[in-house]
């Protein structure tokens, strides 16, 4: 098949190699993920979930999934009763106001749950000829950024999503630490998938530079993230069809 743009070829063992861009590749977020990522994005779909609540609002929900006390906690600096004991407390020679205190002691409620039963990373996009993505914050939220980096939203797992992929009953740092893991690499293969960084190959018999070639494709397979990887397998199947009768060289 004539491509408008092959992005490598390599002759092995008497076969061709083509690598080209797969331009019909599904998200990798269709697939089963280990981890869960959300986003906030006035133009795009992105990630697994687009919640219409602010990401505040759906962090304090994610929260108050695991502390069923959170909410009576919330509800008791929201309304006021705390502020007495904490209005016009200082704090690093400021006075801090009520408001601002409630919030500071409802923010910490919220982080101590989250730091107990979940594992997040926050996610920053660049929109600029192209979106990418990777694990990381930025100033400000990218859905109000033009085409500026910024904050778009975060990828999660929870205690029990950790705990069903590696086994055991405790979150221990190590299964914190390969959670991170995972899911950074499930950023970049999305940040790939964004970027068109998703290939296919085909292949066919025998040298594009001798009279005897045939650009008969032999096979072919697609939706490879990273043409290194792409051609990796390439050259699996070449090495299959070799010892094959039907394809000896």
């Amino acid at each position: 098949m004539t491509y408008e743009y092959v992005a490598d070829t390599e002759v092995y063992k008497g076969y061709t190699i083509k690598i080209v861009p797969d331009n019909d590749a599904s998200s990798p977020r269709e697939n089963d993920n280990f981890a869960k990522m959300v986003c906030f994005h006035n133009r795009y779909n992105l990630g697994d979930e687009q919640p219409r609540e602010t990401p505040d609002e759906y962090l304090r929900s994610l929260a108050s999934e695991f502390d069923p006390d959170l909410g009576d906690t919330i509800e008791y600096w929201e309304n006021g009763r705390g502020w007495d004991m904490l209005y016009a407390q200082q704090k690093d020679g400021k006075i801090k106001s009520a408001s601002d205190a409630s919030d500071e002691v409802i923010e910490k409620a919220i982080g101590k749950a989250l730091d107990k039963y979940v594992v997040l990373l926050p996610l920053a996009l660049l929109d600029h000829s192209g979106l990418h993505m990777w694990c990381g914050s930025g100033p400000h939220w990218s859905d109000s950024a033009g085409w500026d980096s910024g904050q778009v939203g975060f990828i999660y797992a929870t205690r029990d999503m950790i705990l069903k992929e590696y086994g055991g009953k405790v979150l221990t740092k190590a299964k914190r630490e390969r959670a991170q893991k995972t899911m950074r690499c499930e950023v970049e293969e999305y940040d790939q998938y964004l970027t068109g960084d998703v290939y296919g190959y085909e292949i066919s018999k025998g040298d594009e530079d001798d009279d005897d070639y045939s650009d008969y494709t032999l096979d072919s397979c697609w939706g490879f993230y990273g043409m290194k990887y792409c051609m990796e397998e390439a050259k699996s199947s070449v090495d299959y069809m070799a010892k094959q009768p039907q394809f000896e060289i």
